[in-house]
C-alpha cells in the first residue's frame, strides 16, 4: 500500500494552485489521508480527500478573486470532523480568557442577556403550561365544552338550557359520554363546625368525559339524576382527608349536605383536577319545571369524542341537532345553536390574547438584549483589529476566525442562559404571589416550575441567542484585509466606518422595538385608567357581602325561606355601625347569574331581538342599600308580599331595548316555565349596575320582590346573598354576621364575607397584571436601549477624538462640537421612532381584545412615547457629548 494521495488529487493541486502552496496543502491532506485510510478504509478516506481537494481549490479561487490573497496551508482546515473537538477546546478555553480578561464587558453583557433570557423562560414556563400543555385527563385533546351560540347576542360559547342538553345526549351519536353541570356551594353540617363547601352539581358520566375513576367506591349511577334519588356525593381526596382524617370505610356512610342526609359512594382519585376548587360533586337533579324550560341557561356541558369522531363531524351532528329543535321549538330555540370546542380551549380562550401578548413582549426585550450586546461584542472587535490581523497573516482563513468568535458569543450567551434561569425562577415566584385569583383556575397554573422542558427551551433560546447578536459582530470583524487591519488607526477608515454603521443600525432597531413596547404599555395604561373611571351604577364603598344558601330539609317553603331573611336583616340593621342591609339573589361581581325568558303582555309580533331578562330577587331594602338610583316609578317596600299585586322593577337597558318608545311604567310581564303567565306590574325603573365586568355593557335585568312568590325557587336552590352598608371592613363584620346567622340557625354556616370594592378590584386583576408585566419589560427595553445608545455615542467620540482636536484647533466652539454629536444623536432618534411608529402600528394590533375606551394608533400616546424616546437618547448622549465638548485640541492632535 502507498502512502500518497489517490491518483488525480496530486494533479488537481498541481493545477489549480499555486506552486509554493500545493506541496505543503498536499502535505497535509496527505498525513490527515492515510490516517483515515487506517481506521476507515480506502473507500471512505478517498471520498474525503477529494472532497477535501476540491473544496480548497474553490476557496483558493475565490479568495483570490474576492480578495486578492492566496490560501494559506493551515493544518487545522484540513482536520477530519472526528479532529475539531480539539479545535472546539481550545475555543472554549479561548474564549473563557477573553471574558475573564474583560470583566466589565462580560459582566455589562450577562446583565443584559440574564434579564432578557430570563424574563423569555419564565413567561414561556406560563404560556406552556397553560396553553400548551394537555389537561391532565387521558386523551384530553378529545374532551370537549359544548355551550349555545347565540349571534344576535353576541354569544359565541354561552351556558345551556338543561332541556337543550338532555336533547343533546340523547340524539347525539358522536360521544362516549356527555354531562352538564354547575359550580355552587353545600352547607355541611353535623359532627363538627358547620363548613360550605365548593360543590360540582354533575349529572352522571362527567366522571366518563374526563376518563377519570374514583380512587375509593363507585360513580355516580344514571337513575341518581333523577330527583329524590340524587342524595348521593362523591368526596375530593383533600376534603376526605382534611374532614375524615383518610378513612378507608367513609364509603357508604352518610354526611349531611343543605340539611338533607346524603351517601358518600366514593372518593376521587388525588390526582383529580377541575379549573375550580371542588370538594364534593353531586348529581345534577333539577326541579321538573327546570328541567324542562328552554329559557332559562345556566348549565355548562362537556362530553368525550369517541375514538373514531372527528372535532368536525361532532360539530356537523351537533348543528343538526340544533336545527331540529330551533323547528321544534321556534319560540325558544330560534337563532340557537351548540358550539363545540376543546375544554381547553374554552378554559383559556379568555386568557389566551393576554399569554400570547406578554409572549411576544418578552421576545422584544430579548432582540432589544440581543442587539444590546452585539454592539458591544462590535466594539470588542474593534480593540481586537490587531489581534485577527495577526492572526490572519500567520494563516488564519475566514471560517476559522468566524468559527472562534461565534464560539466566544455562544458561550458568553449560554453562561447568560445560566443566570437567567435564576432571574426565571426569581420571577415566577413574583409571578404566583400576584397572581389574580381569576387565574388559579387556569390549566397548568399550579405546575408552573423551570422543568426539563422549559430548560431545554432556555438552552435553545440562549444558543440561538449568542449566534444571533455574534453572527453580525463576527462577520464583521472576519472581513478585514491583512494590510489594512495592521494599518487601520480607526481614524475614519474603511473598517471603522463599517462598524459605526453596524453598531448605529443596531442601537436605530432597539429604539424601534422599545417604542413597539412603550407604545403598547402606554395604550394598556390608559385602557386600564378608562375601565377605573367606568361606573359600575353603586357605591360600592363601605360595603360588604356574604353569601348563604338555606337548606331545603329545613326550609322547603318560601314562608320558612323568607322568614330566616327577615329574621337576619332586622339582626343586621340593629348592629352598630350598619347603615342599611339588604338580600340578593345574584351579586353584582360576585360571578354567578342567569337569564330567563319572558313575555311582555299584549306583544303578539316576533320580537327581532330576544326577549331575556337576568331575573334578581332582592328585599325591599337592597337597592337603596347599593345606592342605585331610581329613575322612574317606585321601589318595593315590605308590602310587596305574598297577597299583594305581583311587582317588577327593571333597569334602564331593559327599558331601552323592550320599551324603546313607551312608558314602561304600568305595562306587565312575566317570567315562568310555560303553563298560565304570572304577570307582574312594572312600577319602576332603576339604573343600570354592571353584574360581572365593568367593560362589558348592561343587560337587561328584572328584580323582583323576595317576599313574593314568583320564582321564588331561585331563592332556595340559588341561595341569597346579605349585603350591608357599614363603616366597618369585612374583617369586623365576619363575626357579627356570623352571631347574627347562629342566632336564628346555629347549624347554618357563613360564607366569606367581602367588600365590594375588592371584589371590583378582583374582575379587573387580570388586566391590572398584564398591564404591570409589559410595563416592566418596556422600561427593561428602554433602560437596554439606553445603554446601547451610551456606548455607540462612547465609541463615537472615541473615535472622533483627533478630528475634534483639528477642529477646535481651527477655532470650533464647544457647542459646536456638542452640537455635532447631538445631531448624530438626533438622526439615530429619528430613525428608531419612525420605524418603532411603524412598528407599533402594525403589531398593537393584537392588542385591541385588551383595550377599552382607546384605540391601537392613538396619536397621544404615539407622541408621548416618542418623546419619551427622544428624551431617553438625549440623556444617553450627555455624557459622551459632554466629554467631546471638552476635548483638549492639543492632547486630541498628539494621539496618533
Amino acid at each position: 500500500m502507498r502512502d500518497r494521495l489517490p491518483r488525480g488529487v496530486d494533479a488537481m493541486l498541481r493545477r489549480l494552485l499555486p506552486g509554493d502552496l500545493d506541496g505543503p496543502i498536499a502535505g497535509d491532506l496527505l498525513e490527515e489521508y492515510l490516517d483515515l485510510r487506517a481506521h476507515k478504509g480506502r473507500v471512505r478516506a478517498g471520498f474525503w480527500v477529494w472532497w477535501q481537494a476540491v473544496r480548497l481549490s474553490v476557496m483558493f479561487r475565490w479568495e483570490r478573486a474576492a480578495h486578492g490573497r492566496p490560501l494559506p496551508p493551515i493544518g487545522d482546515e484540513l482536520r477530519r470532523p472526528g479532529h475539531m473537538w480539539d479545535s472546539l477546546r481550545q475555543d472554549i478555553g479561548f474564549g473563557v480568557r477573553m471574558l475573564r480578561r474583560q470583566p466589565g464587558f462580560t459582566g455589562v453583557a450577562l446583565l443584559a442577556l440574564a434579564l432578557g433570557i430570563g424574563a423569555n423562560t419564565a413567561i414561556f414556563s406560563v404560556v406552556d403550561a397553560v396553553l400548551w400543555r394537555p389537561l391532565p385527563y387521558p386523551e384530553s385533546d378529545r374532551v370537549l365544552s359544548i355551550g349555545e351560540q347565540r349571534p344576535k347576542e353576541g354569544r359565541t360559547h354561552g351556558p345551556v338550557a338543561s332541556a337543550d342538553f338532555y336533547d343533546w345526549r340523547r340524539d347525539s351519536r358522536s360521544f362516549v359520554a356527555m354531562a352538564g353541570l354547575d359550580e355552587t356551594s353545600f352547607n355541611l353540617s353535623g359532627g363538627g363546625e358547620p363548613e360550605r363547601l365548593p360543590t360540582l352539581v354533575a349529572s352522571p358520566g362527567l366522571l366518563d368525559v374526563l376518563a377519570v375513576a374514583p380512587g375509593l367506591g363507585r360513580d355516580f349511577r344514571a337513575e341518581e339524576e333523577i330527583d329524590g334519588r340524587h342524595h348521593v356525593v362523591l368526596l375530593s381526596d383533600g376534603f376526605w382527608r382534611r374532614r375524615f382524617g383518610s378513612d378507608p370505610s367513609i364509603v357508604g356512610r352518610t354526611i349531611t349536605l343543605n340539611g338533607n342526609p346524603y351517601n358518600v359512594v366514593g372518593v376521587l382519585p388525588a390526582a383529580f383536577w377541575w379549573q375550580t376548587r371542588v370538594d364534593i360533586i353531586v348529581p345534577n337533579a333539577p326541579l321538573a319545571q327546570v328541567d324542562s324550560t328552554r329559557t332559562l341557561h345556566w348549565m355548562r356541558v362537556v362530553a368525550r369524542l369517541k375514538p373514531e369522531v372527528s372535532l368536525e363531524r361532532a360539530r356537523a351532528e351537533l348543528d343538526a341537532i340544533g336545527q331540529r329543535l330551533s323547528e321544534r321549538y321556534p319560540g325558544e330555540n330560534t337563532g340557537h345553536l351548540p358550539h363545540a370546542m376543546r375544554l381547553q380551549e374554552a378554559m383559556v380562550r379568555d386568557v389566551r390574547p393576554a399569554l400570547l401578548v406578554l409572549l411576544g413582549a418578552v421576545g422584544l426585550v430579548l432582540l432589544i438584549a440581543c442587539a444590546n450586546v452585539a454592539t458591544l461584542l462590535l466594539a470588542k472587535a474593534t480593540g481586537r483589529q490587531r489581534e485577527i490581523a495577526v492572526r490572519v497573516a500567520l494563516g488564519a482563513g475566514r471560517p476559522r476566525l468566524v468559527r472562534q468568535m461565534l464560539t466566544e458569543s455562544v458561550l458568553l450567551a449560554l453562561l447568560g442562559g445560566a443566570a437567567g434561569l435564576v432571574v426565571a425562577a426569581a420571577a415566577i415566584a413574583a409571578f404566583q404571589t400576584l397572581l389574580p385569583a381569576e387565574f388559579a383556575g387556569l390549566p397548568g397554573i399550579a405546575r408552573i416550575a423551570i422543568d426539563a422542558r422549559v430548560l431545554g427551551v432556555a438552552l435553545i433560546v440562549a444558543t440561538v441567542t449568542g449566534l444571533a447578536f455574534g453572527t453580525i459582530p463576527a462577520v464583521a470583524a472576519s472581513d478585514l484585509r491583512v494590510g489594512a487591519m495592521l494599518t487601520e488607526e480607526g481614524r475614519g477608515g474603511g473598517s471603522g466606518a463599517r462598524s459605526w454603521r453596524l453598531r448605529a443600525a443596531l442601537v436605530v432597531t432597539e429604539m424601534a422595538l422599545s417604542l413597539v413596547l412603550l407604545v403598547g404599555a402606554g395604550l394598556l395604561l390608559i385602557s386600564f385608567k378608562h375601565l377605573l373611571d367606568v361606573s359600575p351604577g353603586f357605591e360600592p364603598q363601605h360595603l360588604v357581602a356574604t353569601p348563604t344558601v338555606l337548606p331545603s330539609s329545613r326550609y322547603d317553603n318560601h314562608a320558612q325561606v323568607t322568614a330566616f331573611y327577615q329574621a337576619l336583616l332586622e339582626r343586621v340593621r340593629a348592629m352598630p355601625g350598619v347603615e342599611a342591609a339588604g338580600v340578593v339573589s345574584a351579586l353584582p361581581f360576585g360571578r354567578q347569574d342567569a337569564r330567563l325568558g319572558f313575555q311582555i303582555e299584549g306583544r303578539m309580533m316576533q320580537s327581532p331581538i330576544p326577549v331575556r331578562a337576568h331575573p334578581r330577587l332582592v328585599s325591599s331594602g337592597y337597592l337603596s342599600t347599593l345606592g342605585v338610583p331610581l329613575l322612574r316609578g317606585r321601589a318595593f317596600t315590605d308590602r310587596d308580599a305574598d297577597g299583594a299585586p305581583d311587582v317588577v322593577l327593571i333597569n334602564s337597558a331593559a327599558a331601552r331595548r323592550f320599551w324603546p318608545q313607551d312608558d314602561p311604567i304600568g305595562r306587565r310581564m312575566a317570567f315562568g316555565f310555560g303553563g298560565t303567565p304570572r304577570w307582574m306590574e312594572i312600577v319602576g325603573v332603576v339604573g343600570d349596575i354592571k353584574h360581572a365586568s365593568l367593560d362589558v355593557e348592561s343587560e337587561p335585568e328584572a328584580y323582583l320582590p323576595f317576599l313574593q312568590t314568583n320564582l321564588s325557587t331561585m331563592a332556595r336552590s340559588m341561595g341569597m346573598t346579605l349585603v350591608v352598608r357599614t363603616r366597618s371592613d369585612a374583617a369586623a363584620m365576619a363575626p357579627l354576621l356570623k352571631a347574627a346567622v347562629a342566632e336564628i340557625d346555629r347549624n347554618q354556616p357563613l360564607g366569606i364575607v367581602s367588600q365590594m370594592d375588592r371584589l371590583i378590584a378582583d374582575s379587573v386583576a387580570p388586566r391590572r397584571l398584564n398591564l404591570w408585566l409589559v410595563s416592566a419589560f418596556a422600561v427593561l427595553a428602554l433602560v437596554l436601549t439606553a445603554a446601547g445608545l451610551y456606548g455607540v455615542m462612547a465609541y463615537l467620540v472615541a473615535q472622533r477624538t483627533h478630528e475634534i482636536g483639528v477642529r477646535m484647533a481651527l477655532g470650533a466652539s464647544r457647542a459646536s462640537v456638542l452640537g455635532l454629536v447631538i445631531r448624530q444623536v438626533g438622526v439615530l432618534a429619528i430613525a428608531g421612532i419612525s420605524a418603532g411608529a411603524a412598528g407599533a402600528a402594525a403589531l398593537t394590533r393584537f392588542l385591541a381584545t385588551l383595550l377599552f375606551g382607546v384605540s391601537t394608533t392613538d396619536p397621544y400616546v404615539y407622541v408621548v412615547v416618542s418623546l419619551l424616546v427622544a428624551g431617553v437618547a438625549l440623556l444617553a448622549a450627555i455624557v459622551p457629548s459632554s466629554r467631546a465638548a471638552g476635548v483638549d485640541p492639543v492632547t486630541a492632535l498628539r494621539l496618533p
